[in-house]
């Protein structure tokens, strides 16, 4: 025989008040009732890829801009007794004879080539395929730059694809930490996004770079510590957030200089 409910502070509830009032509390335990925000968080592994720490790391690396076609822009790379890289300069927006704009300059890794039979050449690639994201550590002027990947193109249409994501620089003393996820990098060609966007292979990375070109006449400047490939747990987004590249940017201030 069961025994009666005991009197007292729960004596007054009967069976039909306790049942949802269980399932109410397991529900709260056991189930989210609030969407997730949107955040990267990091792991614990993580690959250095440069440091920029001497002139040896730099050599890595080479500068372009519109002076190669004519135009009238500059840039250099240094780096600085604290072993972080500069890379700096001026742009000049008169575009070079034949061509349609001006006013740009890069840095980019050198394409390091594997010579074969028959003198064909295949270039050597990175893989990060098993990493989420990109870890840069940066002090800018306030300048928009873009991040630049290029991978071994596998049809012709792609010989001039360039991923990118773009870096709104806040300038001053503080150095920025961005986070990047491979799967916000947007397909380029010749500085236009494009319409049906190809999978970046992460198996065939060949080149990194830093892009400035923001239509913008007048000197630049932007100062990078490390290139990092990590691990990223993305949580989910919530409805309504804003997914296009330029408002993607994930970054943290770091004081230490």
């Amino acid at each position: 025989m069961l025994k009666a409910w005991p009197q007292g502070a729960l004596g007054a509830l009967n069976m039909a008040q306790v049942v949802p009032f269980v399932r109410r509390s397991l529900d709260r335990i056991f189930k989210f009732t609030d969407p997730p925000s949107f955040s990267f968080q990091r792991m614990a592994d993580d690959k250095m890829i440069f440091n920029f720490k001497s002139q040896e790391d730099l050599d890595e690396w080479q500068v372009l801009s519109d002076a190669s076609l004519g135009g009238k822009s500059s840039a250099r790379l240094s780096v600085t007794s604290s072993g972080k890289a500069v890379f700096f300069g001026r742009t000049i927006l008169e575009a070079p004879k034949g061509c349609a704009y001006g006013g740009y300059a890069s840095m980019r890794l050198k394409e390091k080539r594997d010579w074969v039979m028959f003198s064909h050449s295949e270039s050597e690639t990175m893989d990060f395929c098993s990493y989420d994201g990109f870890e840069i550590r940066l002090r800018g002027d306030g300048r928009q730059y873009f991040f630049n990947v290029q991978m071994e193109y596998m049809k012709r249409s792609q010989v001039d694809a360039v991923w990118q994501y773009p870096l709104f620089t806040r300038g001053g003393p503080e150095w920025e930490i961005y986070r990047i996820p491979f799967n916000r990098l947007v397909e380029t060609s010749a500085g236009y996004n494009q319409s049906r966007q190809s999978k970046l292979d992460l198996e065939k990375i060949k080149s990194l770079g830093v892009l400035v070109r923001d239509q913008v006449n007048g000197p630049f400047r932007i100062e990078l510590d490390y290139i990092k490939v990590i691990k990223l747990i993305t949580h989910q987004e919530p409805p309504g957030t804003d997914l296009r590249p330029s408002r993607l940017t994930s970054l943290t201030t770091d004081p230490k200089i």
